[in-house]
């Protein structure tokens, strides 16, 4: 009975895991649970960051896989009103996805947590 019980536990937490939406209070993400190999939509809103008021602010998403060292693509922007816009394809292989906020001078990191996007 031992054994099924945490077979039963362990794929309730895996499903569950799989399917999480991660939301942060600066940035959007569509679709919200992105899968590999997908196109990303993103919508970053500087507000109460260190970018803040910047005039210009650029993004890196670094993807990571199972079989060979991140890859790192630059997210191209563009300003719509008060938010930072901008789309990116992952590779079939990436399993998780990191994004990194910033300009010449400052960096938003999401206070040291980052922006981490993992895909199902």
């Amino acid at each position: 009975m031992r054994p099924q019980l945490l077979l039963s536990f362990c794929c309730v937490f895996f499903s569950v895991s799989a399917f999480a939406q991660f939301s942060y209070r600066n940035l959007e993400i569509l679709p919200k649970s992105p899968a590999s190999g997908e196109n990303i939509a993103i919508v970053y809103n500087p507000d109460a960051t260190p970018l803040e008021g910047e005039t210009t602010v650029e993004c890196t998403a670094y993807l990571f896989s199972d079989t060979r060292p991140p890859v790192a693509r630059e997210v191209r922007l563009t300003k719509d009103r008060f938010v930072w816009k901008g789309t990116f394809v992952t590779e079939n292989e990436t399993r998780s996805c990191v994004l990194v906020f910033f300009n010449e001078n400052k960096r938003d990191d999401n206070s040291k947590h980052n922006y981490g996007l993992p895909m199902i």
